[in-house]
C-alpha cells in the first residue's frame, strides 16, 4: 500500500497542511528526524487504464 504524508508541524520547505505525494520524498521524510512532523495517510488507488480505442 502506498502512502502520502500530511504536514502537521512545519519544517524545511513544508508548511502545516502541505501534502507530500512523491514516493521518493515520502520515503526520505519518513527516514528522517522530521518523520514526527507528518501523519501518514493511504494514497488513493491508481485509476484503471482506459482501454485503447480500436476504431482509430
Amino acid at each position: 500500500m502506498r502512502h502520502h504524508l500530511i504536514v502537521v508541524h512545519e519544517f524545511g520547505q513544508y508548511a502545516k497542511g502541505d501534502k507530500i505525494i512523491a514516493s521518493d520524498e515520502v520515503a526520505k521524510v519518513l527516514d528522517s528526524p522530521q518523520h514526527t512532523h507528518v501523519v501518514k495517510i493511504a494514497a488513493p488507488d491508481e485509476p484503471p487504464a482506459l482501454p485503447a480505442d480500436e476504431d482509430e
